[in-house]
């Protein structure tokens, strides 16, 4: 019996692991906005339009009690909920490793106009050492913004895929 060995993953904002405490991000896109990873556009691209080195994302603060973490685009909108795309940072490539209060029932909770998309879960071998990537979007993103329905409430962040 063969093992075939199967095509790797193409698509948007691909995560792999780029040593025991570090990942590298692919391209993707969120609102046709290419993101920043340690102010770096992930497109290796910078402002002038030449090729830069995009840098490895450190996940040194390791993982949670379950051997977790995650890498997520973090989304900065103005009043109305828009990504601003002339904001020094938009869109920023972040690792977490606890969710709470930020992420709930498949949305981001908003957290003074801040919203955050997991892309990877990221396993960990203990607290040091990764383990394994598991790949939680496969697509270039919209974002929308349902805003509070009360005084005092959190908005919602909605992410969805573009084709």
């Amino acid at each position: 019996m063969a093992d075939l060995a199967t095509p790797g993953y193409l698509g948007a904002f691909k995560v792999a692991m780029a040593g025991a405490a570090a990942v590298r991000v692919g391209l993707g896109l969120i609102e046709n906005i290419v993101p920043k990873l340690r102010r770096v556009p992930l497109d290796g691209r910078d402002s002038k339009g030449r090729r830069v080195s995009v840098p490895v994302l450190k996940v040194e603060d390791g993982p949670n009690k379950d051997l977790q973490s995650w890498v997520c685009l973090k989304v900065t909108v103005d009043k109305l909920g828009v990504i601003d795309a002339k904001a020094e940072i938009p869109v920023d490539v972040v690792h977490l490793n606890d969710l709470t209060g930020k992420f709930a029932n498949g949305f981001s909770v908003d957290q003074d106009g801040v919203g955050y998309l997991p892309i990877a879960l990221l396993l960990w071998r203990d607290q040091r050492r990764l383990f394994k990537v598991v790949q939680n979007v496969y697509f270039n993103q919209r974002h929308s913004f349902a805003p509070p329905e009360k005084d005092g409430g959190k908005g919602w962040h909605v992410f969805s895929p573009v084709a």
